[in-house]
């Protein structure tokens, strides 16, 4: 890695737990390129949310030609790409299209705008735990994570039985 530390020495020296990257704006083949395997290397766990409407991530693609990492479908992520996510182990990948919200204003800023998004960003960062374990549900093709109608009540009992287990 160019810091004159094996892998394991970095994972142990930085202890890295969750990265998350929200409404990620970076080209999709950067990324593979430059940064999923260093970070799947050191970071415990690694959660990317996309949002088919954001609009700013459909500008820059038509403005710099390349998709985008917070983009799925034809604006970034296609089901190829979703195929290469699936097979990191710990690495998830989370379509916020049907959280509460999550299209407002430029559909960018749905993890500050939209309350499920915040909660399950809190979530993830307080308990580390997985998707599934946060309520949210997969997708049918199985690869990718939403918010389903009754996100709200499992968010809710999830801070109820948090709060009452401290």
């Amino acid at each position: 890695m160019g810091f004159g530390f094996s892998v394991s020495q970095l994972k142990d020296k930085l202890k890295i737990g969750q990265v998350i990257f929200a409404a990620p704006d970076i080209d999709l083949m950067l990324f593979a390129a430059r940064y999923r395997d260093r970070f799947e290397d050191i970071a415990d766990r690694i959660t990317i949310y996309t949002n088919t409407n954001d609009t700013a991530l459909y500008w820059a693609l038509r403005f710099l030609g390349w998709p985008r990492l917070g983009a799925p479908g034809e604006l970034g992520l296609k089901p190829e790409d979703l195929r290469s996510f699936s097979i990191m182990e710990n690495t998830w990948l989370i379509d916020v299209a049907a959280a509460e919200d999550a299209a407002s204003g430029n559909g960018h800023g749905y993890f500050i705008k939209s309350p499920w998004v915040s909660t399950d960003l809190l979530l993830a960062l307080k308990s580390g735990a997985d998707p599934k374990c946060r309520g949210l549900t997969l997708k049918p093709e199985g690869l990718v994570w939403e918010f389903p109608d009754a996100y709200p009540q499992v968010a809710e009992r999830l801070a109820r039985n948090k709060s009452s287990n401290q």
